[in-house]
C-alpha cells in the first residue's frame, strides 16, 4: 500500500543520505537521492542514460605521435636490401663485412711496400710479376665487393644515394683505372714504359686508396666516438681561435710601437705581421722563448712585462681553455655515444627474448609476459647494463600498466617500444624532474579515482542488499499497525546501517592515508621516479 511504502522509503532516503554526508560530497555520477518516488527498491541506484558527448582526449596517444615526429630515424643501409636472393644474403653476412676490412687493413699495408720496394717501376707492367699480381688482386676483390653491395639493392637509385657506396664506387673506378684500363692501352699501344709523367700521377691517385681506412671506423666505434668529439668541438675551438687572434693582433700594434726605434725590434717586431709570427711562434708554441726573451730584456723592460703578460693570457689561458673544452665536448659526445650504444644493443636483446616468449607473436607485451621476460636470465642481465634493477622492477609492474593504459591495465598489452620507454626511465642513473612528479601526481590521483568508484559500488551493493532484506522481512512479517515498521524489520534495517557506518569510516581512513602518502612522497624516491 501507499501508505506502508512510504515509511521504508523514507528511512532509506535518510540512511543513504546520512552515508552520503558522512563522506562528503559524491561525485558528478552519483546515484540520485532515494525517495518513494523511486519505490520499489531495485531501481534505488540510477544509472546514467547517456555517456558524456565529448570523448577524453587520447593523451597517450598523441605522446607517441609526438615522439615518432620528433625522433631520428637511424640510418642503416641493410634496410634498402632485398629480402631475398643470394646478393643480399652475402651483403647481410657479417663475415662479408669482416673479410672486406681486413683486405682493406692489407691494402694499406701494402701500399707502404710497394713504395719502399716498388720505386723504380714507373707503371704496373714494368714491376716485378709479383706486384702485379697483388695488384690485379687487390683490384679485383673490391670490384666484386662493390658488385655485391649494389647488387643487394633492391632499388639500384637508392643504391646511388648511399655516401658510403658512391665513396667507394669512384675509389674502385680509380684503382680499375690505373690497373686495368691504362695498362690494357699501354698494350695495345706498345707504350710499356708509359706515358711521359705519368708515373707520379698515377702513384697519387693510388694514395686515394688511404681514404678505405675510413671506413674502418664503423668497426671501432671507441674511434668513431673521438671523431664525433671532435667534430663536435669545432665550433667551440674556431670561437677559442677568434679570441687567440685578437689576442695576437692587439699585442703585435702594441710590441711594434713599443719596439720601433730599438734594435731588437727590427729582428722579431719591425712590422705587425712580423710581430705576429713572433708572438705566435715564441709566445704560444714556446720556440725559442729564451732567446727572444733574452733580447728583449736588453732593450726594454716594459717590453718584458707586455712579453710575459701575453704568454700568461695567451699560452696559459687561451690554449689550456681549449684543452679544457676540447676535453668536456669529447668526454660529453663519449657518453652520450656510449649510452646509445648500450641503450641500441639492450634493445635488440630484449627484442630477440621477446621473440622467444611471444605467445601470440604480436610483439605486444602483457602482464604475464612482462614477468616472463623478467624472470630470463638473458633479460635481467641486459637490464642490469643500462641500469635498470631487475628486482626492483617488479614492484613498479602495476605502475607500468597503469600509468600506460589506465583502467584497461588488467587486460591489455602494450607494445614493445612503450616498453623500453618506460624501462629505461626507471634507470637508476636517472634524476628526479618536475615530468616524474607530475607523472606521480597522475598515477595517485588516479588510484583515488578507482578507490573512490570502488567504494560507490561497495555502497550499491551494500544497499541493494539492506533493501532486499527487508523486503524479504515484510513480505514474511506484516505489521499489523497502520504505517508502521515490523520490529524484526528495524533490527536489519538497524544492522544494515551500522555496517555501512563501518565501512564508510573504514573508506574514509584509506582515502586519508592515501592521501598523506602522496603529500608526503619525496620526489627523489624510486616510487616517485
Amino acid at each position: 500500500a501507499p501508505g506502508r511504502a512510504a515509511a521504508p522509503a523514507g528511512v532509506m532516503a535518510a540512511a543513504v543520505t546520512g552515508a552520503r554526508m558522512a563522506r562528503g560530497p559524491a561525485p558528478a555520477h552519483h546515484w540520485p537521492e532515494v525517495t518513494a518516488h523511486h519505490w520499489p527498491i531495485a531501481e534505488v541506484v540510477a544509472q546514467d542514460d547517456e555517456e558524456d558527448s565529448t570523448a577524453p582526449l587520447d593523451s597517450e596517444k598523441m605522446k607517441r605521435q609526438i615522439r615518432e615526429a620528433i625522433s631520428r630515424p637511424k640510418y642503416s643501409v641493410t634496410s634498402f636490401y632485398k629480402t631475398e636472393g643470394v646478393w643480399q644474403a652475402i651483403a647481410r653476412h657479417r663475415h662479408f663485412d669482416s673479410a672486406t676490412l681486413a683486405v682493406i687493413c692489407l691494402n694499406a699495408l701494402w701500399i707502404a711496400i710497394d713504395t719502399d720496394f716498388n720505386s723504380e717501376a714507373g707503371t704496373l707492367l714494368s714491376a716485378p710479376p709479383f706486384f702485379q699480381a697483388v695488384e690485379h688482386g687487390f683490384c679485383l676483390f673490391f670490384v666484386v665487393e662493390w658488385l655485391v653491395r649494389f647488387m643487394a639493392f633492391e632499388t639500384k637509385l637508392n643504391g646511388l644515394r648511399d655516401a658510403w657506396l658512391v665513396f667507394d664506387g669512384g675509389l674502385v673506378a680509380i684503382m680499375a683505372l690505373e690497373t686495368w684500363v691504362i695498362t690494357t692501352l699501354m698494350l695495345a699501344t706498345g707504350m710499356s714504359e708509359g706515358i711521359p709523367g705519368g708515373a707520379s700521377v698515377l702513384r697519387l691517385f693510388r694514395l686515394l686508396r688511404l681514404s678505405r681506412v675510413v671506413r674502418m671506423l664503423r668497426a671501432f666505434p671507441e674511434l668513431m666516438i673521438l671523431v664525433k668529439g671532435m667534430a663536435s668541438a669545432t665550433k667551440s675551438v674556431f670561437y677559442v681561435m677568434c679570441l687567440l687572434v685578437f689576442f695576437l693582433y692587439v699585442f703585435a700594434i702594441a710590441t711594434t710601437q713599443l719596439t720601433k726605434h730599438v734594435e731588437m725590434g727590427s729582428i722579431y717586431f719591425g712590422t705587425v705581421h712580423a710581430s705576429m709570427r713572433t708572438l705566435l711562434v715564441s709566445g704560444i708554441f714556446l720556440d725559442n722563448l729564451s732567446t727572444v726573451s733574452n733580447a728583449i730584456k736588453q732593450e726594454s723592460y716594459i717590453c718584458l712585462v707586455l712579453w710575459f703578460s701575453f704568454i700568461f693570457i695567451g699560452n696559459l689561458t687561451v690554449m689550456n681553455m681549449l684543452i679544457g673544452v676540447l676535453c668536456e665536448v669529447v668526454s660529453d659526445v663519449a657518453k652520450n655515444e656510449k649510452e646509445e650504444m648500450q641503450v641500441e644493443f639492450v634493445t635488440s636483446r630484449l627484442k630477440l627474448i621477446l621473440e622467444q616468449l611471444d605467445q601470440n607473436c604480436d610483439y605486444r607485451i602483457s602482464k604475464e609476459e612482462f614477468r616472463n621476460i623478467l624472470t630470463n636470465r638473458s633479460a635481467a642481465f641486459a637490464l642490469d647494463d643500462v641500469g635498470v634493477d631487475p628486482v626492483d622492477i617488479v614492484d613498479y609492474t602495476d605502475y607500468i600498466f597503469n600509468n600506460l593504459l589506465g583502467d584497461k591495465a588488467e587486460d591489455a598489452e602494450i607494445t614493445f617500444e612503450e616498453f623500453m620507454h618506460v624501462v629505461l626511465q626507471l634507470r637508476s642513473s636517472n634524476q628526479a624532474n618536475l615530468k616524474d612528479i607530475v607523472d606521480v601526481r597522475k598515477f595517485v590521483v588516479r588510484s583515488l579515482e578507482t578507490f573512490d568508484d570502488r567504494i560507490e559500488r561497495v555502497e550499491t551493493q551494500r544497499t541493494r542488499s539492506m533493501v532486499a532484506a527487508m523486503e524479504s522481512e515484510k513480505s514474511c512479517h506484516p505489521s499489523d499497525e497502520e504505517g508502521g515498521l515490523d520490529p524484526a524489520m528495524l533490527r536489519v534495517l538497524g544492522a544494515e546501517r551500522e555496517r555501512m557506518r563501518q565501512l564508510e569510516r573504514d573508506m574514509e581512513a584509506a582515502v586519508r592515508e592515501l592521501r598523506r602518502l602522496r603529500e608526503s612522497l619525496p620526489p627523489s624516491t624510486p616510487a616517485a621516479r
